[in-house]
């Protein structure tokens, strides 16, 4: 399998789309588009998951600087929000943050994490993070990523 193969296989495959964002404890606000996130442990008190990030973003750096974090999973009218925080921006990121109010409140869930490990692959790291809280909204339809756009799930 060449690797144009192996893209277009995974392009088949759904998955979830999220906001990764937070403020550094310097003050900083950071945030980017994920469609990596994935549970590794629902164990109680124990809950954990994994996202990844390529080794150049620069949101991978703002999150060792950062107590806790949040990862928003977005509702499916939200793509414009996905292709906002898909942009590449100059390394102060404010300007593309600074107004969550806006739209954050309107999720299909919501995790505050705290970053407790990495793992360092050739083009990416792998993040681990512990959930300390969760917020989710009942009967909201999550925005996925499919076939290389973002779609609705049909019900």
């Amino acid at each position: 399998m060449n690797n144009s193969e192996f893209k277009n296989l995974m392009a088949c495959i759904p998955t979830c789309v999220a906001v990764i964002w937070g403020t550094t404890n310097s003050g900083s606000v950071f945030g980017c588009t994920i469609s990596s996130l994935v549970s590794i442990s629902i164990q109680p008190e124990n809950e954990e998951v994994l996202f990844v990030l390529k080794k150049s973003s620069h949101t991978g750096a703002k999150l060792r600087e950062c107590q806790t974090f949040k990862i928003s999973v977005l509702e499916e009218n939200q793509s414009h929000i996905a292709k906002k925080f898909s942009e590449r921006f100059p390394s102060n990121e404010n300007s593309r943050v600074n107004h969550f109010d806006d739209w954050s409140n309107d999720v299909v869930s919501e995790f505050t994490l705290e970053l407790i490990g990495e793992y360092e692959r050739e083009a990416s790291i792998l993040f681990v993070a512990k959930v300390i809280k969760i917020f989710h909204t009942q009967d909201a339809k999550p925005l996925v990523y499919l076939d290389r756009s973002y779609k609705r799930i049909k019900r």
